[in-house]
Order: C-alpha cells, then structure tokens, then sequence
C-alpha cells in the first residue's frame, strides 16, 4: 500500500467516523431538534407570504414610522389574543403556606430530604 492509498483510507476512516458521530449526535438530540426543524419547515413554506407581502407593501418605505407603529399594533393584539387563553389552560399552584424560618429549615437539619421536607408541606405521599 502507498502513502497515497493510505492517505485516501486514513481520510475515508476519519470521515465516515465523523459522519457516525454526527448521526449520533443528532439521535441522541432528536427531542430538542424538533423545535428548530419545525421552524425551518415554517420558514420554507411562509417565505412565500411574506416576499408578496413586502412587494404588495410599496408604502412600507414612504412612511416608516406608522407601518412600525402597526407592525407593533399587530404583534400586540396577537399576543393579547393568544397569551390569555395560555394562561387559562395552566393549573394553578397552591400557594405556599407562611412558615417560620426556623420551622422551615428545621426538617432539612433533621430528618432527610423527603422525610421531612415532604410531612413539612402538608404532602406526606410519596411519590
């Protein structure tokens, strides 16, 4: 064997080991892809919309200042529109009770973790 055939395999090794690494990286990541492959996948298709938006939009540049004022307008309503109804579906917590320090900190001095922490809260299931 050559240098040069050696060199063709060496370079052939370190790129198919590059290759494996990568599709690792990429399985063990699959969960936090997902947000940037839907992204991507939006981008792709709304870029359409929005270059005939701009070209339709000619007066954008004649005035600036009120088409920034209803760009704003427009991602405020959104937000007042979406934001509520987000908030409705979350469950509320219960809040928690008012402790005295020292009773608070009491039970982590004393018993474990999950002993005492969980009878301090009133919650004594485990889970």
């Amino acid at each position: 064997m050559t240098i040069r055939q050696q060199g063709k395999r060496n370079r052939l090794v370190l790129v198919g080991f590059a290759m494996l690494l990568a599709v690792a990286l990429v399985v063990l990541a699959r969960g936090g892809l997902f947000p940037f492959i839907l992204s991507g996948a939006l981008t792709y298709l709304l870029y359409p919309v929005v270059r005939g938006l701009e070209k339709a939009m000619h007066w954008r540049e004649r005035w600036p200042g009120p088409s920034r004022i209803a760009a704003i307008a427009v991602v405020a309503g959104a937000l007042a529109f979406m934001v509520p109804p987000a908030f409705r579906l979350t469950k509320p917590r219960r809040p928690l009770p008012r402790r005295p320090v020292g009773r608070l900190l009491a039970p982590i001095r004393v018993a474990p973790w999950t002993g005492g922490w969980l009878e301090l809260w009133g919650g004594g299931e485990r889970q």
